[in-house]
């Protein structure tokens, strides 16, 4: 299954209109107001990586802990068979405002 990229947007300088941007473009007009808007990058961080935080004990005690609350199944804690963990990475964006 094919994912569509999240599409950015931007509200317009002059209207408040809520404006599209295409990757790679340095200005978007407006096609209520013609008003030309530039995409102000310098508060993007471009690359940024977020190390792990626990280790794979850790991750299995808090998963036990979790399993074993209200929120959950009775004796999912105990019944429940824990294979290795496998740590994921996710892409983020970080936008300074």
């Amino acid at each position: 299954m094919t994912t569509m990229p999240l599409e950015t947007q931007i509200l317009c300088h002059q209207c408040a209109a809520v404006l599209p941007v295409e990757v790679g473009s340095q200005f978007v007009t407006c096609e209520f107001c013609g008003a030309k808007n530039f995409i102000d990058k310098s508060g993007a961080v471009l690359h940024y990586a977020v190390r792990e935080t626990v280790d794979e004990t850790a991750a299995s005690a808090a998963l036990r802990r979790w399993m074993g609350g209200n929120q959950t199944v009775k004796d999912l804690d105990k019944k429940a068979q824990l294979e290795r963990p496998s740590f994921q990475r996710f892409p983020m964006w970080m936008v300074r405002v």
